[in-house]
């Protein structure tokens, strides 16, 4: 059994998923035509779930409000299950990177919101659009069920990731290498169009290239520079590229100097930084300050690093982190326990953050830059 997305050449309706059984279809992938991606994805979502073993297909899409690239969906099935969907301009030098921008702060911002957050997407704070446009495409809905299933997704945090693209080439292998070093749920899907008696045929392909064993060099990761900015309110504006203060290298083994390289883009949070401290504005005012956040290089100091390991310590609580993001402790807590390498140590409100790596270094620095956006989106 094969699915795909079928529609009468020319037509101007919509694309509508078709169930292909003992039926002999020849690709054309070198007399392939010009196909609107993005159309398709939102006429006929469960494009999405082909290829998956899913318990049910993504029936409902829509794009993520306030995104720089535009290419970047929320997706939701009929069991309640929600997908984040990018879907890059590979025709523009910055499309990838752009959509990556947006894609790592997609989960932030649907992190802890209300289901009205979520309805809002689809054109109606109550949930009415979202809920009629699931029916009308599923039969027996249940629908308190299906409630149930959207709230705890949302409270949980954990949305798989599906990259839908025209060509699979190098740059999408490097894409798909690096999103998965942030340690995300990510499937990556591509197609055959084709044409027969008449129907323009749309057949989805999962791409499963397997991870290298032994990464020699790490691929150039463009992406992390970009830090998406969330305001519901202002118009997005493009500004240029800042320069960032390297950190005192004094010290520090060669293995760490790597990994702090990276680590400067925890500027982009926006605390004041003084040699291997991020101190808050307030903090600063006080004759005795300590850093919100501290990047230990010192093995002979606690928190005692590794000469090939850097620590990132985090203050939580109100006076440091969690009143900076005007945020509850808990939750800046809750969030950056996703990181796998966390480790508290039993200190209260004082996370300790292991970056072994410069994977580990993009990793928390996006998780930090995603943190500030829920704390823009309202989360309390």
């Amino acid at each position: 059994m094969r699915f795909c997305c079928v529609r009468a050449k020319g037509a101007t309706a919509g694309w509508l998923e078709v169930n292909l059984e003992r039926r002999s279809i020849k690709d054309k992938a070198d007399e392939r035509p010009t196909l609107e991606l993005v159309e398709l994805l939102q006429q006929a979502p469960e494009f999405v779930g082909y290829g998956d073993e899913l318990e049910a297909l993504p029936r409902v899409l829509a794009p993520l409000p306030n995104s720089h690239s535009g290419r970047v969906f929320i997706a939701v099935d009929e069991l309640g299950k929600i997908v984040i969907v990018g879907c890059p301009d590979q025709s523009s030098e910055d499309g990838i990177s752009t959509m990556v921008g947006d894609l790592l702060g997609a989960s932030g911002r649907l992190w802890h919101q209300s289901f009205k957050t979520l309805a809002e997407m689809f054109g109606d704070r109550s949930g009415k659009n979202l809920i009629e446009r699931i029916k009308s495409r599923v039969d027996n809905f249940a629908q308190e069920q299906w409630g149930n299933n959207v709230q705890k997704y949302l409270k949980e945090g954990k949305f798989p990731v599906v990259i839908v693209v025209e060509r699979w080439d190098e740059t999408v292998n490097q894409m798909m290498e690096y999103l998965k070093q942030m340690n995300l749920n990510t499937r990556l899907i591509t197609f055959n169009f084709t044409e027969l008696d008449g129907l323009e045929i749309v057949m989805p392909m999962v791409v499963g290239a397997e991870p290298k064993e032994e990464v020699v060099k790490p691929p150039a990761t463009p992406y992390l520079e970009y830090t998406p900015k969330v305001s519901s309110l202002s118009k997005e504006e493009s500004k240029p590229q800042r320069s960032y203060e390297s950190f005192p290298q004094e010290g520090t083994s060669r293995q760490q100097q790597v990994i702090l390289e990276r680590l400067v883009y925890i500027d982009d949070i926006g605390l004041i930084r003084r040699g291997f401290e991020f101190f808050t504005p307030r903090a600063l005012e006080r004759p005795e300050a300590e850093g919100t956040i501290v990047v230990a290089v010192d093995s002979t100091r606690w928190p005692f690093p590794k000469p090939n390991e850097v620590i990132v310590v985090v203050r939580t609580t109100r006076e440091h982190l969690a009143g900076f993001l005007r945020m509850k402790q808990e939750e800046v807590e809750d969030f950056l326990k996703q990181l796998p390498r966390e480790e508290k140590k039993g200190y209260r409100g004082v996370l300790l953050l292991y970056v072994r790596n410069v994977y580990e270094a993009n990793q928390l620095v996006n998780e930090l830059k995603a943190l500030k956006e829920v704390s823009q989106t309202g989360v309390r």
